[in-house]
């Protein structure tokens, strides 16, 4: 029976419900054993195995079963095994047993998948577990391998059975994209990946969040990365690298050039690991994006926002609010606003700044001709941080938003600020609350503001203040 026949059986028993066994397999069309097992599938609701091996069904073939399985909950094993299914099949495969909570054997042995139908049938069913049995062996891509296993074996398996990604990942050629969260491989599997990456010259972003690894997993995947020269992204967030893993890697981002992108956030790094993240700053080049943040230290989120200050130039925005950065934090971050001319919004509100940080920020402001935003409030700059960032605003010709606010600034912070404001053409909005302005200060920034409109809101704060002093 070829395609005509299988079309006219199609007419014929569209309607038909008495049917319960009907076996067109071995014809010359797929189409026509999908049609058989269709009509038993519709027909027959005890029905629990359906065998559709070596049918010569393709992907257009699958598309009148899939309509059947959407909403069968009777069938547990479904054999497709030795057919000429590709990607978009297996995708209209998973679409129609998404819901499915009977089926947990599924033969998809010697067909055509390839990397992406694997990674379909990943994405769809890795939070479920539900086969007991899925073969995808013989099929076009060798992730077909490490998705079998990933998809059936227990979790507490995975660990010791992950050795074989070795030949998945570096045998695959058209991978590009890996994402193994959620899955506890652990630092054995780690090491399986990281062999695997060796060999692998397409695979450009591995996601391993929240996988239990630790110092030794991030040990394997440092010395890959000395050498690897294609992947662009590393998302390890959530594990357990600490200070001793992240030596490792920033070791090997001393020689890397490629990876852009590093996710190294909520990894119990500590205080102890400043040097090896400074030395990660001062040596990589590449790094456009790091996140280094809920590590319990300051310098793990300054650092990371640097490099990717240092290394953007497309970056318009820093955010560090809240981020325990002190002197120390501040200084590497003006290393990096050094040699980027692009930022135009700055916000280090609440961050322990005290003068001497202030000191380091006033000369990033000196030659600044992009920054238009700086917040700087509920720091402890006081009047020397206040004179330090005054002096800068003599040569500033582009800052119009500047947030000083809860900074310990008295009437000697003011009268230096006041003399800025003289002169200065383009701040626009002065924020000075919760200062110790006092008379004397309030009118020396009312001297400065008949010679520099500065901004409605701070006529306002000053008119406000004059009042209660009265």
């Amino acid at each position: 029976i070829g395609a005509a026949g299988a079309i006219s059986l199609t007419e014929a028993l569209l309607n038909n419900t008495t049917t319960l066994e009907i076996d067109l397999r071995r014809n010359v069309s797929g189409y026509a054993a999908v049609l058989g097992a269709s009509i038993q599938l519709r027909n027959n609701k005890t029905l629990t195995t359906l065998n559709l091996n070596n049918s010569k069904i393709d992907s257009q073939d699958i598309q009148l079963l899939v309509t059947v399985l959407i909403n069968n909950q009777t069938l547990t094993t479904l054999n497709l095994s030795r057919n000429m299914v590709d990607d978009e099949g297996v995708e209209s495969l998973c679409d129609a047993l998404r819901n499915n909570t009977t089926l947990i054997t599924l033969n998809l042995e010697r067909n055509k998948i390839g990397s992406k139908g694997a990674y379909y049938l990943y994405n769809t069913f890795q939070n479920r577990k539900m086969f007991r049995t899925l073969s995808l062996c013989g099929n076009e891509s060798n992730l077909c391998a490490l998705i079998e296993m990933l998809l059936t074996v227990p979790e507490d398996r995975v660990r010791a059975e992950l050795n074989f990604t070795r030949k998945c990942i570096g045998n695959e050629a058209t991978l590009l994209t890996l994402n193994l969260q959620s899955n506890k491989i652990g630092d054995e599997g780690a090491m399986h990946l990281a062999n695997g990456l060796r060999n692998n010259t397409t695979l450009q972003e591995l996601g391993l969040r929240e996988n239990d690894v630790g110092p030794l997993g991030a040990q394997y995947l440092a010395d890959v990365l000395g050498e690897n020269t294609t992947l662009v992204t590393l998302i390890l967030r959530d594990n357990i690298i600490s200070d001793a893993g992240l030596e490792h890697i920033a070791n090997a981002l001393n020689t890397n050039k490629t990876l852009n992108v590093l996710d190294l956030s909520r990894n119990k790094i500590k205080a102890s690991s400043r040097r090896h993240l400074i030395n990660m700053f001062q040596c990589n080049q590449s790094l456009i994006n790091v996140d280094l943040t809920g590590n319990g230290q300051g310098d793990c989120a300054v650092i990371g926002a640097a490099v990717e200050i240092r290394n953007n130039q497309n970056l318009t925005t820093v955010n560090l609010r809240c981020s325990r950065l002190g002197d120390e934090g501040t200084k590497i971050l003006c290393q990096a606003l050094q040699v980027n001319h692009s930022i135009i919004t700055l916000d280090l509100q609440s961050n322990d700044i005290s003068e001497n940080g202030a000191e380091l920020l006033a000369k990033v402001l000196y030659d600044n001709e992009k920054l238009t935003t700086f917040l700087l409030g509920n720091n402890k700059i006081g009047d020397n941080g206040a004179k330090c960032l005054a002096d800068a605003f003599h040569s500033n010709t582009v800052l119009s938003i500047l947030d000083l606010s809860a900074n310990n600034i008295g009437p000697i912070g003011i009268g230096h600020l006041s003399l800025a404001l003289c002169n200065d053409t383009t701040l626009i909005k002065l924020d000075l609350s919760s200062n110790e302005v006092g008379n004397e200060g309030v009118q020396l920034l009312a001297n400065g503001l008949n010679k520099n409109m500065v901004s409605t809101s701070l006529s306002t704060f000053l008119l406000k203040l004059s009042l209660q002093l009265q």
